[in-house]
């Protein structure tokens, strides 16, 4: 049997298309995530199982995710500064 291989262009939050440059086949340099900072806490709700293989969205670590989810909320849509930036710790670029 095999593993279900992962769909990287697709947010493992929200389920949502995730923007990332990366699964489009663009350099890392060019996304989205490396000119913002992402909490630690939203990082720690992607599941197990695909930390480091898909991206969130721009909504879901912003605080402004669709589809039901629940999302961190910020005031000012900012990302807190005990996050990281990018997606790179996790394994995403």
């Amino acid at each position: 049997m095999r593993p279900e291989k992962t769909d990287t262009s697709v947010c493992p939050l929200c389920g949502g298309p995730n923007g990332c440059a990366v699964a489009a086949g663009q350099p890392a340099a060019s996304c989205w995530c490396m000119g913002v900072v992402i909490r630690e806490e939203t990082l720690a709700r992607v599941p197990e199982q695909l930390q480091g293989k898909a991206c969130i969205c721009a909504a879901c670590a912003t605080g402004r995710g669709v589809k039901g989810e629940s999302h961190d909320s910020g005031e000012s849509g900012e990302i807190g500064d005990s996050g990281k930036r990018g997606d790179s710790d996790s394994g995403g670029h």
